[in-house]
């Protein structure tokens, strides 16, 4: 099992308490799984995983995973951008 991969602090809110991973089911047993700033509501788009994915993931934390890590590329990418 690896270790659980933090969010980055939101650029709005200068915060990393108020970050809330989300998961949508989807059909076929799918889900897409996002993180989301309570305090202002900045979320990042997310990732979908697959059933077959998820059930052949070894890491008991790949939702929460996935999430962090597609935050902190949003993150990464306005920052790149000069929009934060």
């Amino acid at each position: 099992m690896s270790d659980q991969i933090l969010c980055v602090p939101c650029p709005n809110c200068d915060t990393d308490t108020g970050i809330t991973y989300r998961m949508e089911d989807l059909p076929a047993g799918a889900l897409r799984t996002y993180c989301v700033c309570d305090k202002c509501g900045l979320h990042s788009a997310g990732a979908i995983l697959t059933a077959g994915a998820i059930a052949r993931s070894r890491d008991a934390e790949i939702i929460e995973n996935t999430a962090a890590e597609n935050w902190n590329r949003m993150i990464t990418r306005l920052r790149e951008r000069g929009e934060i």
